[in-house]
Order: C-alpha cells, then sequence, then structure tokens
C-alpha cells in the first residue's frame, strides 16, 4: 500500500544531505561500557543535531571513577588501517570537524594527526578539537604521551581543551591561579584554549577559563558535592556543538558551563552515581542555571 496519501505536503526540493545543516562530527575516543567515554560524547553531538562518525581508540568496562579496570587497546596496525580506509573514504569531505578524546597510546596520536590532515585538506574550514589531555589509564606517568601531545596534535589543535593538571603537566607551569593558568595555556600556542576545573575565585566554586587571542573569560559555578564523573567529555562536546552552530567561544563555553552544572546538579540530586544524561538532556539545549563570567586581567607574560 503506498504511503504518499498519509503524506499532506510533499517537499518542493530533495531533504539535504548530511553535509548542510548541522553536518559530521568525527569523533576519535574511548569507549566505556558503563560511565562516559565516547558514547556520552557522541549522544550530546547527536541532541544538538550533529551525525557522528566514532573512531575507537580502547575499550574500557567502566570509567575510572568505578576504580581500576583492563583496558583494551585498538591495535596500532588496525588503528592504522582504520585511520587508512577514512583517509581514502570518498565521503570525508561530509566531515565539519574532528573531536579527539583519550587516545589508549601516543602511536595513536601521529595517526590522528593523520586523518585531521586529511579532513582538513578536504575541507579548509573544519576544526580539530583536541580534548586527548589524558591517555586511557591516565593513572601512571606517561612521558611519551605528553611529547607526542605537545609536538604533534597541540600545533594542529583550533582548540584545546584540557583540566588544570593536565594543563600544568603539559606547559610544565603552575595552574594554581587562575592568571597562572592563562599564562600556562598561552604557552602552549593554541588559538583558543578551555581549561577544566580551574581555580576559582569564590569560595565553593570551581571553574572554566576560556583562553584566546587577546583576552580570557572565566566562567564560575558552585561546586556539586559527589559529583560523578564525565562532566569534561560532555562540556567539549557541547562547546564543539556551540562552536559549529557559529556561537562565538564566549557564548559557547558559557551556555556549555551552564548545561553542565545543571546536569552534574541535577544527576546528583536523582542520586546518580554517573551522569544521567538522557533523564535530564533538555539542559543540553536550553540551561536555565545562573553562571558568572568575567574577564581575567592577565600577568606579564613569561620570558
Amino acid at each position: 500500500m503506498s504511503l504518499e496519501r498519509f503524506v499532506k505536503n510533499k517537499p518542493a526540493t530533495p531533504p539535504p544531505s548530511a553535509d548542510t545543516a548541522s553536518g559530521v562530527v568525527l569523533l576519535i575516543g574511548a569507549q566505556s561500557v558503563r560511565c562516559g567515554g565516547a558514547g556520552t560524547a557522541a549522544f550530546v553531538l547527536q541532541r544538538l543535531g550533529f551525525q557522528v562518525w566514532h573512531v575507537p581508540t580502547a575499550l574500557v568496562p567502566w570509567s575510572e571513577a568505578f576504580g581500576s579496570c583492563p583496558e583494551v587497546a585498538v591495535q596500532y596496525a588496525d588503528f592504522k588501517a582504520l585511520i587508512d580506509s577514512l583517509i581514502a573514504a570518498p565521503w570525508l569531505s561530509e566531515v565539519r570537524g574532528v573531536l579527539s578524546a583519550q587516545l589508549a597510546n601516543a602511536a595513536q596520536g601521529a595517526e590522528v594527526a593523520r586523518l585531521v590532515r586529511a579532513v582538513k585538506e578536504k575541507r579548509t574550514e573544519a576544526k580539530f578539537v583536541c580534548a586527548s589531555g589524558a591517555r586511557v589509564g591516565r593513572q601512571s606517568s606517561d612521558l611519551a604521551f605528553f611529547e607526542m601531545l605537545t609536538q604533534t596534535l597541540v600545533p594542529l589543535a583550533d582548540c584545546m581543551f584540557l583540566n588544570s593538571a593536565e594543563l600544568a603537566q603539559l606547559s610544565g607551569f603552575s595552574t594554581d591561579m587562575e592568571q597562572d593558568a592563562v599564562a600556562a595555556a598561552r604557552c602552549l600556542g593554541s588559538a583558543l584554549t578551555v581549561i577544566t576545573s580551574a581555580p576559582a575565585l569564590r569560595r565553593n566554586c570551581t571553574a572554566n577559563i576560556l583562553v584566546e587571542p587577546g583576552q580570557a573569560t572565566i566562567v564560575e559555578h558552585a561546586q556539586v558535592a559527589n559529583a560523578p564523573e564525565g562532566a569534561g567529555g560532555v562540556l567539549a562536546a557541547l562547546f564543539y556543538a556551540r562552536l559549529l552552530e557559529g556561537m562565538d567561544p564566549v557564548s559557547a563555553v558559557k551556555k556549555a558551563t551552564a548545561s553542565v552544572f545543571e546536569l552534574v546538579a541535577r544527576s546528583v540530586k536523582m542520586q546518580g552515581d554517573e551522569l544521567l544524561i538522557p533523564q535530564n538532556q533538555a539542559v543540553l539545549l536550553q540551561p536555565m542555571a545562573l553562571i558568572n563570567a568575567r574577564r581575567i586581567m592577565e600577568a606579564p607574560a613569561r620570558a
């Protein structure tokens, strides 16, 4: 039976492809069976209207917040073959941007860089947001991983996404004060840097800091006791989505921060030991939480 009689107004033009409207985000990161991981970031991006292609780097049963667990990394030969296939794919030009989250090792970083270059060759306006400040299984220090970040991924990144501890490790400078954190971010050389879990001026508060050419903005909100892990990944996905929608960086970080703060607060109130995103997905689109934002008066540049 034909379904045409159920369609009142047939479209005059064919529906838009995935390349129009919101477009495709290429997400690179570890998959967690429970709580967090690339699956969470994918849900956030899809909820805001983006098509998501996921390149897995590792598989873990749960996030590190629930204790140590085995890590199944994608073997280098398999990862390289996957990247080779994507670079050769005829639809690579549909990708509007790349969001890189947790990697399993330094060798994967070189392959990610190769993929990012290929995406930018196909689409020069494509943006690369690197949130790979820590590798999967980050309990142990990995100097080779940090060296890969500073030499390979940071120079390619249009935006770096790091918490204050990761920034201190990468830059070699203190991030205990907001001016110090800004100065450390400028040492990396990325056009945009978002610093999460940054020091706040007000008591019992935490902050995110946006560092961009010529200015730095701090967005503060109250700390939430017993907050579940995974907020950083949600924040990165939301911030990137808002940038791709055309929002300016300050507005993007303010709206993303408000969404994440409200999501965390609601999850704790509902007694969740992980972020309850499906139950509170409305806050991803239109947060109601009030946050404080101000410009940072920067200290003189380091020699």
